[in-house]
């Protein structure tokens, strides 16, 4: 979830998106923090939008119209769906994207959701963020992010003459929060050559928020710098043109790339994984900061000395924020009941940052590394989950629970963080004193 700074003090703004139908003016009192909510949420607010030509809203057909009911009930998020608007009118050749995108915010009744369509659309429309609708597509990627002057060796550019990317892989590169690309680097002028990551984006407060917790974190102690990834440079503005990297040690894969390899975790590597949380939480806790967004592909399992798999680290904390702040970024399946219910009743803003969001969210990554890659409502159609969220209850939560892991004390164990009410929800310390009876 993305949020943007305050607004000017009963101000009137409008959406810059580009489309005819999007002048909706916002008026907010003196306390009021605007939210771009689409779970990547961005963008940014202008004033006096020039509206674009041939946008004349047109009936949707039966796909789009249920990927747009889809995104309206939270399912899907707004650049997911313009990603595929955009794929649609290039294989249809019916509308252009303006129209398909103008007649979704009309099939839309929430007014928030259709501003953060129209918000959303417009940020990736941008002159310098258009390529984000492909740019992730091919290991081509890579050359957006690379100044026209940048020389070519081992097979990629060079960043800051520094670090000479790498071919992505048969995988392509990482995709992280929808705005940034996660590549393989070398270091030019180091010997052995070591493989490390890029991570290439144009938010330059979201890779110093992420610069900065990754730090923060690994200086609490030993266990957290064995428990977090070590960022080696931080490269601004390094093509002159607003692009940025953060050059980090690389895993081998993340625990989704794992879970679907292997298949789910035993009792005793879950315990391992859980070990590796439990310490990330503590010195979370310790600097008083938030994830809110813990999930299997926010971990990445490093390359092994010897045989078998090696230690597990945390890496793309940039959504990480301090306690009692909102929140800029989470996934819906992650997310708690009680910030789902503010989503499905408009109320987003009045979320806050706290630690039991985090707790909540390491009961859903055990669920997901113990069962082989299921969600809590794994069963249920994907447009359900945040409305699922919503009302859940503790019976309900838990009968999933028990559905979905036959290990008894596996089970057990995810119960007791999977608690509804926030307020009931175990500490980092008695997690961690729990843990050891595991």
């Amino acid at each position: 979830m993305k949020y943007n700074s305050h607004p000017t003090t009963n101000d009137t703004f409008t959406l810059q998106t580009g489309l005819s139908i999007s002048s909706i003016p916002l008026h907010f009192p003196s306390s009021t923090t605007l939210a771009v909510a689409n779970f990547n949420w961005g963008g940014f607010l202008s004033r006096k939008p020039e509206p674009p030509k041939d946008t004349t809203p047109a009936p949707l057909d039966a796909i789009c119209s249920a990927k747009t009911q889809a995104f309206d009930r939270g399912a899907m998020t707004a650049a997911t769906l313009v990603a595929f608007l955009k794929k649609y009118s290039t294989e249809k050749k019916g509308q252009t994207l303006d129209q398909l995108v103008a007649s979704a915010a009309v099939a839309v009744p929430n007014q928030s959701r259709r501003a953060m369509l129209l918000q959303t659309y417009d940020s990736l429309s941008t002159s310098t963020q258009k390529r984000s609708m492909n740019k992730f597509s091919s290991s081509s990627a890579v050359a957006s992010f690379s100044s026209s002057s940048s020389s070519s060796k081992a097979g990629g550019a060079i960043l800051g003459g520094k670090y000479s990317l790498l071919s992505t892989g048969s995988q392509g590169p990482r995709v992280s929060s929808g705005k940034s690309a996660v590549v393989d680097a070398i270091a030019v002028n180091k010997s052995p050559k070591s493989i490390l990551k890029a991570k290439l984006s144009r938010n330059v407060v979201a890779l110093r928020r992420e610069a900065d917790n990754l730090k923060a974190l690994r200086g609490v102690g030993a266990g957290a710098r064995k428990s977090v990834i070590e960022v080696f440079d931080f490269l601004e503005n390094y093509d002159g043109r607003g692009s940025h990297a953060l050059i980090m040690e690389a895993g081998k894969e993340d625990l989704v790339g794992r879970v679907k390899r292997g298949g789910a975790l035993s009792r005793k590597d879950l315990k391992k994984a859980c070990a590796v949380v439990v310490e990330v939480l503590g010195a979370l806790e310790k600097k008083q900061l938030v994830w809110t967004d813990l999930r299997a592909s926010n971990f990445v399992v490093m390359p092994a000395k010897g045989l078998g798999d090696g230690q597990i680290k945390a890496i793309d904390l940039e959504s990480a924020v301090p306690v009692g702040e909102r929140p800029v970024d989470c996934t819906p399946e992650v997310t708690p009941p009680e910030v789902a219910r503010l989503y499905v009743q408009g109320r987003l803003t009045e979320a806050v940052a706290v630690t039991s969001y985090d707790v909540w969210s390491l009961g859903i990554l055990l669920l997901f590394l113990a069962s082989g890659g299921k969600n809590l409502f794994d069963g249920e159609a994907s447009s359900r989950v945040m409305a699922s969220l919503a009302s859940a209850t503790q019976e309900k939560v838990e009968g999933q629970v028990e559905k979905l892991v036959s290990d008894v004390k596996i089970a057990t164990f995810i119960k007791t963080l999977l608690v509804v009410d926030p307020r009931q929800r175990l500490g980092v310390a008695a997690i961690k004193a729990k843990l050891f009876f595991f």
